[in-house]
């Protein structure tokens, strides 16, 4: 059995990814934009993370990983000996946010000394109260990609993850761990009727702020955000109407139980 992740999230994102699976959305629509570790889907093997991460509603979707995902966790833990080879072999820029720059164009980093600088990286940064590990993420991203990993991060922590491929995260379930539910060792499965309830107030009021914006937007990039979030509006709706036809034909095919034999007493 595959580990399990959680995802917070809101009730129209969680109806969507019901019913289209999970997709990367633009930046400018994302509630977290662009994210710790840059674009991508964030998972957590803490619960309690998902469910700060939550915002207003009560929703925590449960994620499996697709076979063959390889996480390359930043924990922090790194082999001392392994970066004083790197350094020096390629000097002492391969210790910096820019790394990529100290590698020639014919060779590249094994797996494990790519796991080790990266960790070191965090480490130091840690350590040193620097900001160093994010402002070489672009270098690190496309690093962890091209070695072959489909996500980075630390399960444990209150980041989690972040998954490059939405393809390899599978819903497995909808999770309300809303008021009343807080401290509970495992939260209870969602309510579909609720869930529709609660995504059809959401994408009410996300039209009205849309209508509101439709009204500010004075240049290209707020012309250009606006049209995307109106897409976006347009797509949540269609899931949100999919999801209650599908939800509909459930109850429909529901089996019934037999009258009992004389009637109905």
């Amino acid at each position: 059995m595959s580990e399990r992740y959680y995802h917070g999230t809101t009730a129209l994102s969680a109806v969507c990814i019901e019913v289209e699976g999970f997709r990367l959305l633009d930046e400018r629509v994302r509630h977290w934009g662009r994210g710790y570790l840059g674009h991508g889907i964030y998972l957590s093997r803490s619960l309690p993370t998902a469910r700060w991460f939550r915002l207003e509603g009560p929703y925590v979707l449960e994620v499996a990983l697709g076979p063959g995902t390889k996480v390359l966790r930043v924990e922090g833990s790194y082999d001392p000996r392994r970066i004083r080879s790197l350094r020096r072999e390629f000097g002492r820029g391969i210790l910096s946010p820019d790394f990529e720059k100290a590698i020639p164009r014919n060779k590249e980093l094994r797996p494990r000394e790519l796991i080790d600088l990266v960790n070191w990286l965090y480490q130091s940064d840690r350590r040193r109260d620097r900001h160093g590990f994010y402002e070489g993420l672009r270098a690190i991203r496309r690093s962890v990609r091209r070695t072959g990993y489909s996500a980075f991060g630390d399960p444990e922590s209150d980041v989690g993850i972040v998954l490059f491929d939405p393809a390899r995260a599978r819903l497995v379930r909808t999770l309300s761990c809303g008021p009343g539910e807080q401290d509970a060792d495992e939260p209870v499965e969602a309510s579909p009727a609720r869930l529709a309830e609660d995504a059809a107030r959401q994408l009410e009021a996300e039209a009205r702020c849309v209508e509101s914006a439709s009204q500010r937007a004075e240049d290209a990039d707020g012309e250009a955000e606006l049209a995307l979030r109106v897409r976006e509006l347009a797509r949540a709706r269609d899931c949100l109407g999919r999801f209650r036809e599908r939800r509909t034909r459930r109850v429909e095919s529901s089996p019934s139980w037999p009258e009992p034999a004389g009637g109905r007493p």
